[in-house]
Order: C-alpha cells, then sequence, then structure tokens
C-alpha cells in the first residue's frame, strides 16, 4: 500500500508542476496587432493580458507553439510560429485568412504607444456616438411635440375649447388624434402647456436634454 501512496504523489507533484510550468522565456513581453491598435501582453507568471481592456488568463503552450489563453468569459486558441502569435479568431465563418490575427513582438515603450492611441480612438468614437445618439432623440422628441401641436389645434377647432388634456388627445380610442405616445428619454408629456395660448413648449428628459418647440 505504501508503495501506491508513494506513486499516486509524485504523479500529483508532476500535474502540479506541468500545470504551473512557466510560459518560454522567448514568448513573454508585448505583442502588436499588424495592422491593428491591439496590445497583448505576456508576464512571467504564465498569465496573458489584453492590454486594451485588461482581459486576463492564464496561457499554456505546447511543445509545438500551440497555446490556449483561458479567458473566463471562453478560452481562446492560437499558435506561435516564425516570431508571431496567431490567435485564433473568436469569430465563426471567418474567411481562412482571417482565422487567425496575426500579432507580432514589441518593444514596452511601443506597445505603451499604441495603448495611448487606442484609448484616444475610443474616447472619441464615443464622444462622436453620444453626439450622434443625442442628436437622434432631440428630433425625435420635437416630433412628438410636432404631433402633439397638431393634434391640439385640431382638437380646439373642433371642439371649440381652448385647453386640452394629453389623454383628451392620445390613446387608442377612434376619437383620440395620436394613438401611441412613446417617450423618447423619459420625458413627461403632461407638464406641457396644452392651452392654446401656449406659443412654445420646453420639455427635458431623464438625461438632461431640452428641446423648445414654437408653436
Amino acid at each position: 500500500m505504501k508503495p501506491f501512496l508513494l506513486i499516486f504523489a509524485a504523479l500529483c507533484c508532476a500535474v502540479l508542476m506541468a500545470s504551473a510550468a512557466p510560459v518560454p522565456e522567448q514568448y513573454r513581453g508585448d505583442w502588436l496587432l499588424v495592422n491593428g491598435v491591439v496590445v497583448l501582453h505576456i508576464a512571467d507568471d504564465s498569465t496573458m493580458t489584453l492590454r486594451n481592456s485588461g482581459a486576463t488568463g492564464s496561457i499554456d503552450v505546447k511543445d509545438n507553439g500551440d497555446f490556449t489563453w483561458h479567458l473566463p468569459e471562453q478560452p481562446q486558441s492560437g499558435r506561435f510560429a516564425d516570431g508571431k502569435l496567431l490567435l485564433k479568431s473568436a469569430q465563426d465563418g471567418s474567411p481562412k485568412w482571417m482565422e487567425h490575427l496575426e500579432f507580432r513582438r514589441g518593444a514596452k515603450e511601443v506597445a505603451s504607444e499604441v495603448i495611448e492611441f487606442a484609448l484616444r480612438q475610443q474616447t472619441q468614437a464615443l464622444g462622436a456616438f453620444e453626439r450622434v445618439r443625442r442628436s437622434s432623440q432631440e428630433k425625435a422628441i420635437l416630433n412628438n411635440l410636432r404631433q402633439l401641436s397638431a393634434a391640439a389645434d385640431q382638437f380646439f377647432l373642433e371642439h371649440g375649447v381652448h385647453k386640452v388634456t394629453l389623454e383628451q388627445l392620445v390613446g387608442p380610442e377612434p376619437e383620440k388624434f395620436i394613438k401611441q405616445l412613446t417617450p423618447v428619454d423619459g420625458e413627461d408629456y403632461r407638464k406641457l402647456d396644452l392651452s392654446q395660448n401656449a406659443k412654445s413648449w420646453k420639455i427635458t428628459s431623464e438625461s438632461g436634454i431640452t428641446v423648445t418647440y414654437d408653436r
């Protein structure tokens, strides 16, 4: 029984040592995506990190250069060959020439410059997207105000009154002028002065978008 325990302990130690095997030194450091602004970093503790986002996981490298990157969401695979890091594309159905993303070794200073540039690009892209989104929301709110104005004027004309409520204008009933009025960004149209004397309307959404409509 004792020899069996010794053999079992030796096997366990061997497995632990294998799993803790460090990545060969020639693979450590920063890797830059060819024709891109993505940087991977392989550390001495056998982890690989996407420096752009901070996503990290352990990396196992076989003798032939094939590796598995153990990310929390989904493991990624690839290989080291001819001084390149080839990371398998996560997109299914990619054409053959796009099956792997090609990375090459880069100096630490160059990698840092690439990350700084990528962050600037990301900030600019987010700013542009926010401006487009805000403009789209402003136009949608303005369209709602136009619908309300036309419906209120028609109501005044047909009923000979000078004031109306939102409930009298909006609803599924046949006599309502607007079947549905959907807030774009949480704005409350019940706060509007729906009287014939109102010359303009100003409404502010939950995120602070203010739209003015001159009637």
